[in-house]
């Protein structure tokens, strides 16, 4: 698909559970021009925790090709996705920290435990995720500050700084909207 996109002059953006990013992937991703960035989704650096996000206790493996991808020299931008929910919101400066250390950028994403158009969810089901008021605004204030962080310019966040107040409001239940 990339390659396709390649050919038509179109820039893309690869998101990636790290599972098939290897050693011998990576010339492969190496010929790519227009992608605008690479990201590999990591919401915990604990092995259980990663298991209850993802499905899977990989974390060591993710962790091993985000590694690769950095040392891979690609035209890219590398960064990681970490939702953001109750379960892991304690995690925040470990994860900046991680991103820092290893040299690619950091995305937090509030998860999305509102009901869709069709009645479902996006991620695991709400009794799992969803937080209650206090937790909420826990996760809000992790959100201002990442806000005030990248404002400040002290992080290795890749999104405006506006995007972490959106994510504040989202996580309060609020219209977001300006």
């Amino acid at each position: 698909i990339i390659a396709l996109a390649e050919k038509h002059g179109l820039a893309t953006t690869l998101v990636s559970n790290g599972e098939l990013i290897t050693a011998d992937r990576l010339s492969e991703l190496r010929g790519f021009n227009n992608m605008v960035q690479l990201a590999v989704s990591l919401d915990s650096l604990k092995g259980e925790r990663h298991k209850f996000f993802r499905g899977k206790d990989n974390v060591q493996q993710v962790i091993h090709a985000i590694e690769l991808l950095k040392n891979a020299q690609l035209k890219t931008s590398i960064k990681i996705n970490m939702v953001l929910s109750r379960e892991n919101v304690d995690e925040i400066d470990e994860m900046l920290a991680f991103s820092k250390d290893t040299g690619v950028y950091l995305t937090v994403i509030p998860v999305n435990n509102r009901k869709t158009v069709a009645g479902g969810y996006h991620h695991k089901p709400s009794d799992e995720l969803k937080p209650d008021d206090a937790q909420s605004r826990e996760i809000a204030e992790a959100f201002e500050r990442l806000h005030r962080m990248k404002k400040a310019g002290m992080t290795p966040l890749w999104d405006h700084s506006d995007f972490y107040l959106h994510a504040k409001k989202y996580s309060l239940g609020l219209p977001m909207a300006p």
